[in-house]
C-alpha cells in the first residue's frame, strides 16, 4: 500500500488511542521519523510498521507498505521459524543461515534473529547465563530504555518484545534468580492486564507469564496471589478456547484453596482439573496426586482417590505413591 496510507492509519489508530508521537515512536524511531511516516514523507520499513502496530495494540494489516521480492523471502522465513517453535519443533538452523544471507539485517531484524537462534539454543542444551545475556541483548535492540533493574509502571511494548521479557524471566527462575524472575514476570503480568483488550493480544506469551509465576508464587508459598493467578489463568484459557495450560491452572487453583481453607471448593476444582486430564494426559494424574500430598501436603487419598478410581479407571493405590520426593520439586 502506499506509504501516505499506511501513515494514515497509523496516525488514525495513534489518535484513536490517544498516543502521542513520542510515546509510540519511543525506542523504536525518532519522534520527527514517525511524524513523516504518518504525513506520508517517508516510507516505513515492513518491520518498523509491525513493530509500531504492535505497541498500538492492532494486528498488521493484510495491506502494508510495498516490499522487495527479499523482504518478501525474510517474510516467509520469519512465519515459518514461528510456526515451527509453536509445533515445538526447534530444528530451524538452516532457516536462520538463510534469513541473514538475504542482505543487510536492519535491527529489528537483528533482534528476531538472536532471539529465535536463543531458543533454538535453550532447546539444543546450552547453558541459560549464555541464552539469557543473549536474550538481554535482543530485548535492549529496541527497547533501548527498558532497566530490568528499575522496570516502569507503564510502558508500550512489542509482540517480541514481550515474548523475549517473558523468557528472561523464565530463564532466570530456572538458573535459581527467583527474585529477578519474579519482578520481571510480575511487570509483564500487569502489563498484559491492562492491554487485555487489545486486538492484537499475545495470549500464549500472557498464559506463560502466568505458569512460571505461578509456580514461583506455589514455592514461596504464596497462595492468595498463586489464587489471583489461577484465577487469570483459567479464564485466559476459557476465553481463548486453550487447553494447553488449563489442568495446571486448575490444579494450581485448588492448592491455594485447600492452603486457604476452603478445602470443598478445592476439592471441586481438582475434579475438573483431573476430569481435562483424563481426556488430555492421562498418565499424569498419578504423579499430579502424587506432587500435592510430597510437596503441599494435600493427602487425597482418603477424600479424592476412590472416587478418582472410579471415575477415570485408574485403579490406583497407597503403593503408587512411593516415589522420591525429589522427583516432583
Amino acid at each position: 500500500m502506499e506509504s501516505y496510507r499506511i501513515g494514515t492509519l497509523i496516525k488514525e489508530f495513534r489518535i484513536r488511542k490517544d498516543i502521542s508521537q513520542e510515546e509510540l515512536s519511543f525506542d523504536l524511531c525518532a519522534a520527527s521519523t514517525l511524524s513523516k511516516i504518518e504525513n506520508g514523507e517517508q516510507v516505513p520499513s515492513r518491520k518498523l510498521v509491525e513493530a509500531i502496530f504492535s505497541k498500538l495494540g492492532f494486528d498488521l494489516p493484510a495491506f502494508s507498505v510495498e516490499i522487495s521480492d527479499t523482504e518478501r523471502k525474510k517474510l516467509r522465513i520469519e512465519r515459518k521459524i514461528k510456526e515451527m517453535v509453536a509445533n515445538n519443533d526447534y530444528s530451524y538452523g538452516m532457516f536462520l543461515t538463510a534469513y541473514q544471507k538475504l542482505g543487510e539485517i536492519t535491527e529489528f531484524e537483528k533482534q528476531f534473529l538472536i532471539f529465535y537462534e536463543s531458543l533454538k539454543n535453550k532447546h539444543s542444551g546450552h547453558p541459560l547465563d549464555e541464552i539469557l545475556q543473549s536474550e538481554i541483548k535482543a530485548l535492549h535492540l529496541t527497547a533501548k530504555s527498558l532497566d530490568l533493574e528499575k522496570l516502569p509502571s507503564e510502558i508500550r511494548l512489542t509482540n517480541i518484545e514481550e515474548n523475549i521479557i517473558e523468557e528472561i524471566g523464565e530463564n532466570f527462575r530456572k538458573v535459581g534468580k527467583k527474585e529477578d524472575s519474579k519482578r520481571i514476570l510480575r511487570f509483564l503480568f500487569e502489563h498484559f492486564l491492562k492491554n487485555k483488550t487489545n486486538e492484537f493480544f499475545n495470549e500464549k506469551c500472557f498464559a506463560s507469564c502466568i505458569m512460571n509465576l505461578s509456580t514461583l508464587e506455589s514455592d514461596d508459598g504464596n497462595f492468595c496471589e498463586l489464587l489471583e493467578l489461577s484465577e487469570e489463568g483459567t479464564r485466559l484459557c476459557k476465553k481463548t478456547g486453550s487447553i494447553a495450560h488449563f489442568s495446571d491452572f486448575l490444579i494450581f487453583n485448588s492448592i491455594s484453596l485447600f492452603k486457604l481453607g476452603n478445602e470443598a471448593e478445592g476439592i471441586k476444582k481438582l475434579r475438573q482439573a483431573l476430569s481435562l486430564l483424563s481426556y488430555t494426559d492421562k498418565e499424569k494424574i498419578p504423579g499430579t496426586i502424587l506432587k500435592l500430598k510430597r510437596k503441599f501436603g494435600i493427602d487425597l487419598n482418603s477424600i479424592l482417590l476412590p472416587q478418582v478410581n472410579s471415575e477415570f479407571n485408574l485403579n490406583l493405590s497407597i503403593s503408587d505413591f512411593t516415589c522420591p520426593k525429589e522427583n516432583f520439586q
